[in-house]
C-alpha cells in the first residue's frame, strides 16, 4: 500500500513540474553467482476452450517467461517488457495516465540473456510465479533475477485475460477481461452470486494454467531449451 501511494504521488509529481516520462533505472544486479538466461514461449492448450471469450472453438492460450541459470557470460540481454509500445499503453490506461509517463520503460533492460544455453548443471529447484489481476508475467523480473542467480529456474506465467495484456507470437492481443464493477460492488449493487459466478471459473482458469505448465514438465513436453 505505501509503494502504491509513492507511486501514485510520483507521477502527481512528475506530471506537476512538466515531466513527461518516470526516469526508470535499469534493474539491480543479483547477488548470486550463477548468470541468468531467459525465453519466452507461446503454449496453447489443445484440451482446453478459453473461457474468457464466446468463440466456443478458442482454445486456451497463455504465455510464459522462463529464467534458469546459464553458463554463457554474453549475449542479448532481454528487455524488461516486450512489444513495449502496447504493453505501456496498457500501463497507462489501468492507471489512467498518459503513455508519454511510461515510455523510458521500454529501453530498460534485464540482467537476463535471451535464448541462453542452460546451465550443464543437471538439475535445479523450481518456482512457478503466477502474477496478480492486471499485472503480467515480467513485473517481478527483480526477485524472479535474484532467485535464479542463486540456482532455481522460475516459470512465470502470463494468464491472458487476467493479465494487464498478453501479445502471442503472431501479435494477436489478450485484453485485460477479468474486472468487476467495483463501483457497483461498493454500491451493493452486485450479489454475492453474481461475484463468484465471475470470480469461480476465473480461479479455476488460473488453477488449470499452473496444472497445465506441471503436466508439461512432468511428461518433458514443455517447449524451449532447458527441458
Amino acid at each position: 500500500m505505501k509503494f502504491l501511494k509513492f507511486f501514485s504521488l510520483l507521477i502527481i509529481t512528475l506530471l506537476s513540474t512538466g515531466c513527461v516520462a518516470i526516469p526508470f533505472n535499469e534493474v539491480p544486479k543479483p547477488t548470486g553467482d550463477k548468470n541468468i538466461g531467459t525465453e519466452s514461449i507461446e503454449l496453447i492448450d489443445i484440451d482446453r476452450l478459453e473461457w474468457f471469450t464466446e468463440d466456443p472453438q478458442d482454445l486456451r492460450k497463455i504465455m510464459i517467461q522462463i529464467w534458469y541459470p546459464t553458463d554463457d557470460l554474453d549475449g542479448e540481454k532481454e528487455l524488461y517488457i516486450d512489444y513495449g509500445e502496447l504493453r505501456i499503453e496498457a500501463l497507462a490506461s489501468q492507471f489512467d495516465y498518459s503513455p508519454f509517463l511510461f515510455k523510458k520503460l521500454i529501453d530498460v533492460e534485464t540482467n537476463s540473456i535471451k535464448k541462453a544455453k542452460p546451465s550443464t548443471q543437471s538439475s535445479f529447484p523450481l518456482i512457478i510465479f503466477s502474477h496478480g489481476l492486471g499485472g503480467n508475467r515480467t513485473q517481478n523480473t527483480v526477485i524472479i533475477e535474484e532467485l535464479t542467480s542463486h540456482g532455481y529456474v522460475v516459470i512465470a506465467i502470463e494468464h491472458a485475460y487476467d493479465a494487464n495484456i498478453s501479445i502471442f507470437d503472431n501479435g494477436d492481443v489478450a485484453n485485460y477481461r477479468s474486472g468487476i464493477n467495483y463501483e457497483r460492488r461498493n454500491t451493493q449493487e452486485i450479489t454475492p452470486e453474481e461475484f463468484w459466478a465471475i470470480r469461480l471459473p476465473q480461479l479455476e482458469t488460473r488453477a488449470e494454467d499452473v496444472s497445465y505448465i506441471i503436466d508439461l514438465l512432468e511428461l518433458g513436453n514443455l517447449p524451449g531449451n532447458i527441458v
